[in-house]
């Protein structure tokens, strides 16, 4: 038979000061936000770590950063990211280019395809 856990509500491990941020759950050690921008702030994706300002953010990082792309997964699937953030990112070419358009396709800066 199966073991089951029981479903709670989950809250962050670490202090996070910020009124707009939106708690997205965990991924390992981190603590996922989406951070949903005001005039004076953007909307960013936050993977916490620690207390004293231990993070990554930024929403172009997630293409780099496995907790950050999985935030961005999350803020989307959730509906807090407008849709045309959410549309298909760049991929990274075999010459460490980031680029769009479909992997078959030639890169501007090496000329390989795919």
């Amino acid at each position: 038979m199966k073991k089951t856990m029981k479903s709670k509500k989950e809250n962050p491990r670490y202090p996070h000061d910020c009124n707009h941020c939106v708690f997205l759950g965990y991924h390992g050690k981190y603590d996922l936000y989406v951070c949903i921008g005001k005039v004076s702030i953007s909307t960013t994706i936050i993977a916490r770590y620690g207390i004293e300002g231990d993070y990554y953010s930024g929403l172009p990082f997630r293409l780099v950063n496995k907790p950050l792309g999985i935030a961005f997964k999350r803020a989307c699937e959730r509906g807090l990211l407008k849709e045309e953030d959410c549309a298909p990112a760049p991929f990274k070419c075999k010459c460490g280019y980031f680029r769009e358009g479909k992997p078959e396709d030639e890169c501007c800066m090496c000329k390989i395809k795919g």
